[in-house]
């Protein structure tokens, strides 16, 4: 006996494992198996009244608040066609939100530290071509030991030096000459020198200081640009994670409410087949659907663990034993959005704000400062020195003397250097040749973009229309399901028609979850996707 069609199995066993659709998923498929476990056991001694097995009772995972539980009575538990027990585990005042989840994701993200790196060398990087505008000033203090030397002599060896005490200029006739002693200059042994050097690069401040400022200027805002893109990417991630997270949540209720129901059925059917009205097999049948239930339940809680310690890890939450709830009214009407409708428009507004481009864009500016700075390297330099020495001995002054005196200098040098024309060329073809690169890699993101707008806005239509309908389809499931039940509880209905009512409301309550999750995720990646998005700012340090 089989309680849903062929395409319903194939619609749940597709659904199986994937966290969009949940365990919960798999219930639509997992009665197509009782048809093989309605026999009664062939060791069940005939007569015998069948013995209800035991119920596990679902627990919610550590760590993730599910609130009070389901209500279960002999009637099961009955929420309308609504999901209004999805907000009894919610705290929209001190709850988790997506923002917050994404706040603390940047705060810790590995890959938005490693971009800060970047883009403080990048900042180093410009300080120091600016620092280069001023002329290099060079100051230096030396002391210098030297050995002694004997000197020669300027007299003797048959050379004899005279002098006669009078003016300068002719001697009168029969002046009396006078021999001089002999005598050498004075060595002094320790000497002292305190430099001043200042060198103005002027040809540099017209072919290079400048350029390479704006050079430096251009990579440090391509290394920010790159940090905010890394946020946003992060911040983006972290929201769609969050919103699987209450996707996993919400498939858990959906998963212990229909245990609840099927265990309803199970006592009503204990009922009927006590009274006579519903065979062994029927009963049997709904037993294993219950135990089906059980394992699909505990399966929904295992992804919603998985989910939640996702969360854990890019938020890097401090204290292990924190209860997370949710935050955020998931079961009302998703933000209003405005969309263009021309791709053209989209594209548009992606490229004048996606972050990744004004990276691309700054760092091609910054590669063309490259090229002419490698350039430059084949002109003649100018530069002008200045030096001031303040020295004991001043080397300057002959003969030596033991004392400090002072000079200075000044040289205007023109130099140039013919071999570095090759190398300076052979840099700036790898500089364009980079920049090519870069060209190329922005005209293949704008081609991506193209392909990413255009989803993101039919994503967004799409979830919209969807949840409409899930809306409608639940109304209609329940309403079926309810009188399908009552007939059932009467006696004048099956217990399949009740099972497939039963896979058809949990179908649906499954639907509706999905469409108010897609619903946001969809406008996260609207968002990103056009640039609207902000680096989060919130409770960082909760």
């Amino acid at each position: 006996m089989s309680f849903v069609s062929p395409l319903a199995l194939r619609l749940g066993a597709l659904r199986l494992g994937v966290l969009r659709f949940g365990v919960v998923g798999a219930l639509l498929s997992s009665s197509s198996l009782l048809g093989a476990q309605t026999a009664a056991p062939s060791d069940m001694p005939p007569g015998q009244p069948p013995v209800p097995p035991p119920i596990v009772p679902s627990h919610p995972p550590p760590g993730t608040t599910l609130g009070e539980g389901v209500r279960e009575d002999d009637g099961g538990f009955d929420e309308g066609p609504g999901l209004e027990l999805f907000l009894r585990h919610a705290d929209l005042r001190h709850g988790l939100t997506a923002d917050e989840v994404a706040s603390r994701a940047v705060a810790h993200s590995a890959m938005v530290e490693q971009r800060q790196a970047t883009a403080r060398r990048a900042k180093g990087q410009e300080d120091e071509a600016v620092a280069r505008l001023w002329p290099d000033l060079m100051l230096s203090a030396r002391y210098t030991r030297i050995s002694p030397v004997q000197m020669p002599e300027f007299t003797g060896g048959g050379v004899q030096l005279v002098g006669a005490p009078a003016d300068p200029g002719p001697l009168p006739p029969n002046q009396q000459l006078i021999a001089l002693p002999p005598f050498t200059f004075p060595i002094l042994l320790n000497q002292y020198e305190f430099k001043a050097t200042l060198s103005v690069p002027v040809s540099d401040y017209v072919y290079r200081t400048t350029t390479a400022i704006r050079s430096a200027e251009h990579s440090s805002a391509s290394a920010r640009w790159d940090e905010e893109a890394a946020k946003l990417k992060v911040a983006a991630d972290a929201r769609i994670a969050y919103y699987d997270w209450v996707r996993a949540i919400g498939q858990q209720i959906v998963a212990e409410e229909s245990l609840n129901n099927m265990r309803a059925r199970e006592k009503d059917a204990e009922v009927l087949h006590a009274s006579g009205l519903l065979s062994r097999a029927d009963l049997l049948g709904a037993r294993a659907q219950t135990k089906n239930a059980e394992v699909l339940a505990v399966q929904a809680q295992h992804f919603t663990r998985i989910a939640e310690e996702r969360i854990r890890t890019i938020t890097y939450e401090p204290d292990p034993d924190r209860v997370y709830k949710v935050g955020e009214d998931l079961l009302a009407p998703p933000p209003a959005v405005s969309v263009p409708k021309e791709t053209t428009a989209l594209l548009e507004e992606a490229v004048r704000n996606r972050a990744e481009l004004k990276t691309l864009r700054e760092s091609e500016k910054s590669i063309e400062g490259l090229v002419s700075l490698a350039k430059s390297e084949a002109h003649p330099r100018l530069d002008v020195v200045g030096n001031y020495i303040y020295a004991n001995p001043n080397p300057r002054i002959f003969p030596q003397q033991n004392r400090f005196d002072g000079v200075w200098d000044v040289s205007v040098m023109l130099t140039w250097r013919p071999t570095a024309i090759g190398g300076a060329n052979a840099v700036a073809s790898q500089q364009e040749a980079r920049m090519a690169e870069l060209r190329a890699q922005r005209r293949a993101l704008i081609e991506g973009l193209r392909l990413e707008v255009t989803q993101a806005a039919q994503g967004v239509s799409e979830a919209d229309a969807t949840l409409d309908a899930a809306q409608e389809a639940l109304a209609a499931a329940y309403e079926s399901y309810r009188g399908r039940r009552e007939l059932f509880r009467i006696g004048q209905g099956t217990l399949v028609d009740v099972n497939d009512a039963e896979v058809a409301l949990t179908r649906a309550r499954l639907a509706l979850i999905n469409a108010h999750i897609d619903a946001r995720t969809s406008r996260v990646r609207l968002r990103y996707a056009l640039g609207r998005d902000r680096v989060p700012e919130g409770r960082v340090g909760d």
